[in-house]
């Protein structure tokens, strides 16, 4: 018989790897992750395995398309443009907590992600940072799961709108100063930007999940 404490420690273990595994691209968008095969790789029960994807899916990382699995969802452009407005909001509510504009800017804990390198999404670890200034839980929580979201059209970004070194320098100088105007005024420009191209950012995320699929179909 299977403790209550071995079972949330195999249901974290298949939380914690996929989640990652998704996140960071290693299933793409339009991926399905078939509960059978997960479970063999991580040498478990489909139990945990079942548990930990539907989890996901109410996170919005994963979709559960009935009697045909757990997909990686490919977000539409009207997804995207949600979620950068979401973002503008979650970052706002985070700086309008008291006592921030002294602060220097601390690096965001890496969490799931360690085995990342901190710096390796720019991005998110400057507006992680930002939440994580406002030292409320479910604020973080929830502005860290919409940045996650939107993880494949930051890696889509090189290809639609170019380098963006420049424009994250100009955010941090802003966060690092403590200037709430000049801060938001970027933050809202960066996600206009990015609400401009939604759809192309969409179609490229689509279309590399399909490249590498039939990639992936060539070489089998």
């Amino acid at each position: 018989m299977v403790s209550t404490a071995q079972g949330n420690d195999r249901f974290s273990r298949v939380y914690v790897d996929i989640r990652k595994q998704v996140v960071t691209g290693r299933f793409l968008p339009g991926a399905q992750i078939k509960v059978a095969e997960a479970a063999a790789h991580l040498k478990l029960s489909t139990t945990p395995v079942r548990e930990a994807l539907s989890r996901l899916v109410g996170e919005g990382l994963l979709e559960d398309r009935r009697r045909h699995g757990f997909f990686v969802p490919v977000p539409s452009p009207y997804d995207l443009i949600d979620l950068y407005t979401l973002m503008d909001l979650f970052l706002g509510a985070a700086w309008k907590k008291p006592d921030h504009g002294s602060r220097p800017f601390i690096p965001p804990f890496a969490g799931d992600n360690a085995d990342e390198p901190v710096g390796a999404d720019p991005a998110r670890d400057l507006f992680s940072g930002i939440l994580r200034r406002s030292n409320n839980f479910a604020l973080i929580e929830t502005g860290e799961r919409a940045l996650d979201r939107l993880a494949s059209a930051r890696r889509a970004e090189p290809l639609v709108l170019g380098c963006c070194d420049e424009e994250l320098g100009l955010l941090r100088e802003a966060l690092n100063r403590g200037d709430r105007d000049p801060l938001f005024a970027l933050v809202r420009s960066y996600h206009r930007r990015r609400k401009a191209h939604a759809p192309q950012l969409s179609y490229v995320i689509a279309n590399r999940s399909a490249a590498a699929e039939e990639y992936i179909q060539n070489i089998v």
